[in-house]
């Protein structure tokens, strides 16, 4: 017998012995298989990150379709810092093709502007100011009868002078007399030349008895006609009955 017989002999034998061995009390089920979490890692863990991540997407989107109104396009993803110009609105051309030009203002006349002037009465000298094109001053206009006897036509002149010279054209000086029985006003006097006049009691002239006085209210206002060169206005009170006051009133 040679050697690679006896090698063969021996190694069924061997197998054959541990053959013997197996009975049917050694056998048992196969194990199941076990997780090898080691092997693993963190897979499960991102596998729930990732689908987290997904159901927050989809509902951002769910939320942007329904608040979107219908016919609104989306808008485009822009650079940080640059703002997305608003559309510029081009007017209906309406039915002939032209666009309806704007409404323009009517053509408004240009108003002079206003300024002060000083008005000068008396005596003694005093003055105050008063704005062309509004505003208005009041004066009491008295005359007193010192003659000593009564003065059957005394005239009560009020003259308006510029004091620098210059003329004065229709509408630049007003003046109004009060109605003592009624208190309405009514405009007495005109320009004539350079110089307002207004005959306070009548061009005729009234009685004035001796020792007896009377008192005109009058009302000043300057027009927007005023003339620029002009100033400075002295206001004066002339009377042949007697002693003559002009005093402000208002």
């Amino acid at each position: 017998m040679n050697s690679a017989d006896s090698v063969e002999e021996r190694l069924t034998r061997a197998l054959s012995a541990r053959a013997e061995q197996v009975t049917v009390h050694s056998l048992r089920p196969a194990a199941p298989p076990q997780p090898n979490w080691t092997a693993r890692g963190r897979g499960p863990l991102l596998f729930a990150l990732a689908a987290a991540v997904t159901a927050v997407a989809l509902m951002g989107t769910a939320v942007v379709t329904m608040t979107q109104r219908p016919g609104d396009a989306p808008v485009a993803d822009l650079p940080p810092g640059v703002v997305s110009p608003a559309p510029t609105v081009s007017p209906d051309p309406g039915p002939s093709g032209v666009p309806p030009q704007s409404p323009t203002a009517p053509d408004v006349p240009e108003q002079p502007s206003s300024r002060s002037v000083t008005i000068v009465y008396g005596p003694p000298d005093r003055s105050f100011t008063l704005r062309t094109g509004g505003g208005t001053a009041s004066l009491d206009a008295t005359v007193a009868n010192n003659v000593g006897e009564a003065v059957e036509q005394a005239t009560d002149v009020l003259t308006i002078t510029p004091e620098s010279g210059g003329t004065l054209p229709a509408g630049a000086v007003n003046v109004s007399l009060r109605d003592p029985a009624t208190g309405a006003w009514r405009p007495v006097g005109g320009v004539s030349g350079s110089v307002y006049e207004a005959y306070l009691s009548g061009v005729a002239g009234a009685r004035l008895d001796a020792s007896a006085s009377r008192t005109h209210r009058i009302r000043i206002s300057l027009g927007e006609a005023f003339p620029a060169g002009v100033g400075r206005l002295r206001v004066s009170l002339s009377s042949d009955g007697g002693e003559e006051t002009l005093t402000r009133t208002g």
